[in-house]
């Protein structure tokens, strides 16, 4: 059994072995199962030698999981003493992974020097100039429109579904009022459904609507009972009640119900003899913020100020007056990611339109002001100059950008720059086109 590391910049820096980065998602099968299978054996310790095994928690450590450009857990990254990466993979049985890291080992073993030159190359800073000038707006938007309009059509076709991006998709055919391809969205949504208890999986598949994440999101599911709202009050009612039962004491939301595939394919009956899946105890700042500024929108205004309220007794500490550190869960191990400034900015400035009280403009200005150092010309930029390895490079959150372009309106300055800037990174990942048009 491998004897893990957590991530720590400094001693990555100084241990002088490769490193073996396991990134995994707690609760999800299929990391329960490399973990236990692969890294749990017996002899598998003997990798400690070449490689300096770090376990890393992707809810916990999004940055890396973003720096390194892992969109799936579980994941396996190799890297160089200084973190260069050198190769990894996904999910895999203990035979398939073993003969990765021989085939690994003997190239490493005979031509050190190669692979560690190749990897240099990964090194080179990916900014690119944040320059674009555009002529016309409403030129951009009508191209955007119709980008957004073919991706939209091709769900239907799709084998495998992301939760995310269909309730996306959902609320921008409910803006433009298309209830045609709404409903059609709807119900490929109804397929991620718990029918029997309620609440909305992270994912599925056509196949088999629950093969995809049996996860059950406080976060995803509060946003699809909004949505809900406006075309099934009943339904959403029933969604909202899910959603409160993943509340803490203390007046935050848990992250999710764990996984487990076996419970929800089981019956009624089979289930109230069954332990039924544990929450994730974990409070983290970015989903909080953002149930809060759901909230906002189905007009429980006073909901999302107690939950900020919360937030800045937990996750956030202050200088005087002034915002210095938002911690990126209860851990309290990362403090001001992109992700977490922008979530609560959007939360603050929701607020603020909705009640006019300038003391929520007032938190919008100090978290954005809290990341100044983070911004380029027009965008802002994940990194931690002192981190290691890919930490250290300039890195674009997309998401975080848009909710900071999207905050900076609500609170009356202009973020034409910042969305005209994003839309040639966003050609890479082109459904955040339709979050560009929220």
């Amino acid at each position: 059994m491998i004897k893990w590391y957590e991530w720590d910049d400094r001693e990555l820096l100084e241990d002088s072995r490769f490193k073996l980065i396991f990134i995994k998602r707690l609760g999800q099968e299929e990391s329960e199962y490399m973990e236990k299978g692969i890294f749990g054996r017996k002899g598998i310790e003997s990798y400690s030698q070449m490689y300096m095994p770090i376990l890393v928690e992707s809810q916990e450590r999004p940055d890396v999981s973003m720096k390194y450009g892992l969109r799936n857990t579980p994941s396996v990254v190799i890297t160089t003493k200084d973190g260069r990466i050198i190769g990894g993979g996904g999910v895999a049985n203990y035979e398939t992974f073993i003969k990765f890291m021989i085939e690994l080992g003997t190239i490493i073993n005979k031509e050190r020097d190669t692979v560690e030159k190749i990897a240099a190359e990964d090194m080179e800073e990916d900014i690119e100039d944040d320059k674009i000038l555009a002529e016309n707006k409403e030129d951009i938007v009508r191209q955007v429109e119709k980008i957004v309009e073919k991706l939209i059509d091709g769900l239907s076709k799709a084998q495998d579904f992301s939760t995310y991006w269909l309730l996306s998709a959902l609320e921008y055919l409910l803006k433009v009022g298309d209830k045609g391809k709404s409903q059609t969205i709807l119900s490929i949504l109804e397929k991620n459904e718990d029918k029997v208890e309620s609440g909305l999986f992270s994912g599925t598949s056509i196949q088999n609507p629950i093969s995809f994440s049996t996860f059950k999101e406080s976060y995803l599911n509060i946003k699809y009972a909004r949505l809900l709202s406006k075309i099934d009050e009943s339904k959403a009612d029933k969604i909202l009640k899910f959603v409160e039962s993943l509340r803490s004491p203390s007046g935050l939301y848990f992250s999710c119900l764990m996984e487990d595939s076996e419970y929800y394919k089981s019956t009624e009956g089979i289930r109230k003899i069954r332990s039924k899946p544990n929450p994730d105890s974990r409070i983290f700042f970015s989903e909080n913020a953002s149930i809060a500024e759901e909230f906002c929108y189905i007009g429980d205004v006073n909901n999302a100020k107690q939950i900020m309220g919360k937030l800045e007794e937990v996750l956030i500490e202050k200088s005087g007056e002034k915002i210095s550190k938002v911690y990126h869960s209860n851990s309290k191990n990362v403090f001001n990611l992109l992700i977490d400034i922008a979530c609560g900015a959007s939360a603050y400035s929701t607020i603020f339109r909705v009640t006019g009280e300038n003391v929520y403009k007032e938190k919008t200005q100090q978290l954005i002001s809290l990341i100044d150092w983070k911004k380029g010309e027009n965008l802002f930029y994940e990194f931690d100059p002192n981190g290691f390895g890919f930490i250290k490079k300039k890195k674009i959150d997309l998401l975080a950008n848009l909710l900071i372009a999207r905050s900076m309106e609500k609170i009356g300055m202009n973020s034409d720059k910042m969305k005209i800037s994003l839309l040639k990174f966003i050609q890479l990942s082109p459904w955040y086109f339709v979050e560009w048009l929220l």
